[in-house]
């Protein structure tokens, strides 16, 4: 399963064709890195936090939010570091790294 919780960048770029759900935080009432957006999305497709993916380029928000869920998380961003003592499962620095990046956590 893969879900893109913010869709403003994923249409820009044309990414939103890989992704069959979106979650806004503004129709839910709370935003990253609350736990409840990211297990709402995980409750939508009916599956567990080991069968999730979440892509970011927020530390602080995107990769807490996610670990806190259960969920793996790729840091999308120039720098591959951890927050705290969290640590990304994957990272990369462009759109064409993605697939593999994917492919090799799945």
């Amino acid at each position: 399963m893969i879900i893109s919780i913010q869709s403003g960048a994923m249409e820009m770029l044309g990414l939103d064709r890989f992704f069959n759900l979106r979650i806004l935080s503004s129709r839910f009432g709370f935003k990253k890195p609350d736990v409840r957006l990211f297990t709402t999305a995980m409750g939508k497709f009916g599956v567990m936090p080991e069968e999730s993916l979440y892509i970011g380029d927020n530390l602080q928000k995107d990769l807490l939010g996610a670990k806190r869920a259960g969920m793996r998380f790729i840091f999308f961003g120039q720098e591959f570091q951890q927050y705290n003592d969290l640590k990304p499962d994957g990272g990369f620095r462009d759109y064409s790294e993605l697939e593999r990046v994917i492919s090799e956590i799945l």
